[in-house]
């Protein structure tokens, strides 16, 4: 294969990739950081593939029985350790923690870690809502769409 059809064949892989994660800036207003909408849309995927109800996810890869290799958020969204917990903090409250960052009230997701060691997430819906029909109000005067 020459080098040209060789690169138009990886360009090609890399546009149609099924692995994307769609990536709308204008949550970052929502969000207050672009990993941390990343990982929003990520949860709301997911939330909708376990038929908007809660569900597990490990933040890396682990020993636990119930990992499935692949499937870790650090594996799913190419995120540090580092990166992941900042951007859930920044959206999430955790059950049984005295310090979180935002208040239960604020938060996009709540999540908890069981006593198995199994960490569940859910999605806040109604604050979700709420704060997008905000940012709709915010931006209705503007020439581009909230969303």
């Amino acid at each position: 294969m020459n080098d040209d059809l060789g690169n138009q064949v990886i360009l090609d892989i890399l546009a149609d990739d099924g692995s994307l994660i769609p990536y709308r800036k204008m949550l970052n207003k929502i969000t207050g950081s672009v990993l941390s909408t990343i990982l929003l849309q990520q949860i709301i995927f997911l939330w909708k593939v376990f038929g908007k109800k809660r569900f597990y996810r490990f933040a890396e890869p682990c020993e636990h029985e119930k990992y499935e290799e692949g499937k870790s958020w650090c594996e799913e969204l190419g995120f540090t350790r580092d990166e992941f917990n900042a951007a859930m903090k920044r959206i999430g409250f955790k059950m049984g923690k005295t310090k979180n960052k935002i208040t239960k009230d604020e938060a996009l997701v709540i999540y908890y870690k069981t006593s198995e060691q199994i960490t569940y997430y859910e999605l806040s819906v109604d604050v979700l809502l709420k704060k997008l029909k905000e940012l709709k109000t915010i931006n209705k005067n503007s020439p581009q769409k909230a969303l």
